[in-house]
């Protein structure tokens, strides 16, 4: 139990424990602890922000050795965030976004997509990865976090399959992208913006 009066949570893995312990400022702390000795665990303990659902859906996709590492890279200052500010930003700077769609291909599970949606909240940013598997396996809990209407800095997560796995499912990919692009270009156009 905690300060706070809240119970530590407690997520069952065949390779580790993951304790998920409440903090009085409402953020949890995340402890994973290895049971598999050949289990290598990157970033933990970590502090996040995460919902109780979002952590369980990261846990099912990354493992318990990097629930830490990809809540990390979304929330570290140093992190991930620090490749955004210099990767991009040493090249344009953030006021040249305005108005305009930004693209982040290879976004992963969404941590640059978010990173980047905080730091341009006047440009869309459009999130495409390769593997369909991190953005689906996230499922609604990526997308809310993504949702125009969630987040106000229009956000949204699109998913490429690989074409060299799955050409039937990559040429539907590549319509629904095709279809968005063409859509967010005139909604632009007939907004004025770029």
């Amino acid at each position: 139990m905690s300060a706070d009066g809240h119970a530590a949570t407690e997520l069952h893995h065949p390779r580790a424990r993951i304790k998920i312990a409440p903090l009085p400022d409402g953020r949890r702390r995340i402890t994973v602890t290895a049971t598999d000795p050949a289990l290598h665990v990157q970033g933990s303990p970590c502090t996040t922000s995460y919902p109780d659902a979002l952590i369980e859906l990261l846990l099912a996709h990354k493992g318990p050795g990097y629930v830490c590492d990809e809540i990390a890279r979304d929330e570290d200052p140093l992190y991930a965030s620090v490749n955004v500010d210099v990767g991009v930003f040493g090249f344009v700077p953030p006021e040249d976004f305005a108005g305009r769609t930004l693209l982040d291909f290879g976004c992963g599970s969404g941590s640059s997509t978010m990173i980047l949606g905080r730091r341009l909240p006047d440009t869309r940013i459009v999130g495409i990865d390769l593997e369909a598997d991190l953005i689906r396996s996230l499922g609604s809990a990526w997308l809310a976090f993504t949702d125009p209407g969630a987040t106000g800095s229009g956000m949204l997560g699109v998913c490429l399959v690989n074409p060299l796995k799955d050409a039937e499912k990559a040429e539907l990919a590549l319509t629904g992208l095709q279809a968005l692009a063409n859509a967010m270009m005139s909604q632009a156009g007939a907004s004025g913006g770029g």
